[in-house]
């Protein structure tokens, strides 16, 4: 006969709270309450509204990037091209190099002409010639007073009228080419050494050429006086426009051997005696 105070095995599961929720497990296998994995699964995985904020910042950021690159190339191309009114760059004004200058022949037309190292022409002591078969009048127009001639090319001498005449010019003078049919005045420097400097003069009284063509004066050699003892100057000067004679010229006079080509200036006289030797 049994015994049925024996204990019998438990079978039956234990009775649950349905109240309660279901512990859930981790893919390591740990186990967290419901709180926890709310908390946990946040920082795990942003909310969807920050992941698209993310994606709109990445796709701006790449589109500044973007433009950019494009300007930074454009610029290297020279697309872009400074304002002038802010570039800091002085533009230097261009000054044109004079018309004559002590090195070179040079002709002018008609018209008004200053003399400065950056003028129309550069201060010197010039030999004038005009145009073939041309007389007009050459005029310096100086601080102090006016100085003026014919320039004419059949010239014989005669005072005030002359077919070379010499010129020396300042800084500050004004020239004037004008009147008759002058059309060209032919500019060659007289070329000077520092220990015989010319005479001071505007414009030479007179001015001859040593050549054989009647009216001139012939090659060969002189003694040269000024008969009125004026203390005046003579200059002479070869075919090449170099200076051979610097004379105060006076009674005393001086011995010069005049060769063809020679131009004879005089200043502060009208008259002076060349006799042959």
């Amino acid at each position: 006969m049994e015994n049925n105070n024996q204990p019998t095995a438990n079978n039956q599961p234990p009775n649950l709270n349905t109240d309660q929720p279901v512990p859930s497990a981790s893919a390591s296998g740990t186990v967290f309450v419901s709180g926890e994995q709310d908390y946990i699964g946040q920082q795990a995985l942003p909310p969807k509204a920050n992941r698209n904020k993310l994606l709109w910042a990445s796709v701006l950021l790449g589109f500044v990037i973007i433009i950019g690159a494009v300007f930074l190339w454009v610029d290297k191309q020279g697309g872009h091209k400074p304002d002038s009114k802010n570039t800091s760059a002085v533009s230097v004004r261009k000054v044109a190099a004079p018309l004559v200058t002590t090195t070179a022949p040079a002709t002018l037309k008609p018209g008004s002409y200053t003399v400065g190292p950056d003028k129309n022409i550069v201060p010197g002591l010039y030999s004038l010639t005009p145009g073939s078969q041309q007389s007009g009048n050459f005029t310096i127009v100086s601080p102090a007073a006016n100085y003026s001639l014919t320039l004419d090319d059949n010239s014989t001498g005669a005072v005030g009228d002359a077919k070379v005449a010499w010129a020396q010019l300042v800084t500050g003078d004004k020239i004037q080419i004008s009147g008759g049919n002058l059309l060209a005045v032919s500019f060659r420097a007289v070329v000077m050494t520092a220990s015989t400097p010319p005479a001071l003069a505007k414009l030479y009284d007179n001015t001859n050429v040593v050549t054989d063509t009647p009216h001139r004066t012939n090659p060969g050699k002189y003694f040269i006086t000024d008969p009125n003892d004026k203390n005046a100057y003579i200059l002479v000067i070869d075919k090449n426009y170099n200076l051979k004679y610097n004379q105060p010229l006076n009674s005393t006079g001086f011995h010069a051997e005049l060769e063809d080509g020679d131009q004879i200036a005089t200043i502060n006289m009208s008259t002076f005696d060349m006799k042959p030797e």
